[in-house]
């Protein structure tokens, strides 16, 4: 089944029956609002086993500030196609296979493509491990002091 997580649910009230109906049919599963009261840790522990049961990540947002479920699922040595609008390709870079989330036909061959080439599965998995080196705690940090080292030489 297909898996939304964070606010999905939130985005208005026929949107939210719709969801329900699919999760009822066990076509998606909604985290934090299908098992009744929202629970961080049991989401974020079944959020982390979802990513490292999936074949792919599909992130087709039209509109995201920054966007950590490319970067969660590269760490858990999931392979991603994403969005190719705002932020999301750099932070991507070239360790997500990038379409536009409203051209469908495009969608579906770039998903295609990773969960039958293995080949190209292996180098996204590779190069999405290398991504997130960038955005550790210890390299952000180590990043942010050189810049107030320049800033006071």
């Amino acid at each position: 089944p297909a898996v939304a997580a964070d606010q999905a649910a939130s985005a208005g009230h026929s949107v939210e029956g719709e969801l329900h109906l699919l999760c009822t049919h066990g076509i998606l599963h909604l985290l934090g609002y299908d098992h009744g009261e929202p629970d961080e840790e049991r989401d974020m522990f079944e959020l982390q086993a979802l990513y490292q049961r999936a074949r792919c990540l599909l992130f087709l947002s039209l509109a995201e500030g920054f966007g950590m479920p490319p970067i969660e699922a590269m760490a858990m040595g999931t392979p991603v196609v994403a969005s190719n609008r705002t932020a999301i390709p750099e932070v991507c870079g070239d360790a997500a296979l990038l379409v536009d989330p409203t051209d469908e036909d495009a969608v579906v061959s770039t998903a295609r493509t990773v969960l039958e080439d293995g080949a190209v599965r292996e180098r996204l998995v590779d190069r999405g491990r290398q991504r997130v080196e960038r955005y550790t705690g210890d390299r952000a940090a180590q990043q942010m002091l050189d810049v107030y080292r320049r800033a006071m030489s």
